[in-house]
């Protein structure tokens, strides 16, 4: 795999994450204001996102570990990487507050 290919790769993953955390906040915020359905709507959003976000970068490790191509760490694919995690989080803490508006303000 070239190194253009790589790049690719990685603003996907970049793209990909950053629009889960985006629409994992819309949500959350939503919420907060106690519009529940339509925070809903929005985190599924953010989970088809993250979704694409994690078949990218399950397709290049499987590249790699077939032994297809080799890919040496660079700034970018560390970058990639970081952006992916923070959003499983924001997800993972988005869902979580989620449900506690939704509690605190009585619609379960």
């Amino acid at each position: 795999m070239d190194g253009e290919a790589l790049e690719e790769y990685c603003m996907l993953i970049i793209v990909s994450a950053g629009e889960a955390k985006t629409k994992a906040i819309e949500a959350l915020r939503l919420a907060k204001v106690g519009q529940f359905e339509k925070a809903r709507e929005v985190y599924e959003k953010s989970k088809e996102a993250l979704q694409a976000a994690h078949r990218t970068h399950f397709d290049l490790l499987q590249k790699e570990v077939s032994g297809e191509i080799q890919i040496q760490q660079n700034t970018l694919s560390v970058h990639a990487q970081c952006h992916l995690v923070t959003a499983e989080n924001t997800l993972e803490y988005s869902q979580e507050f989620m449900e506690l508006y939704e509690k605190l303000f009585g619609e379960v």
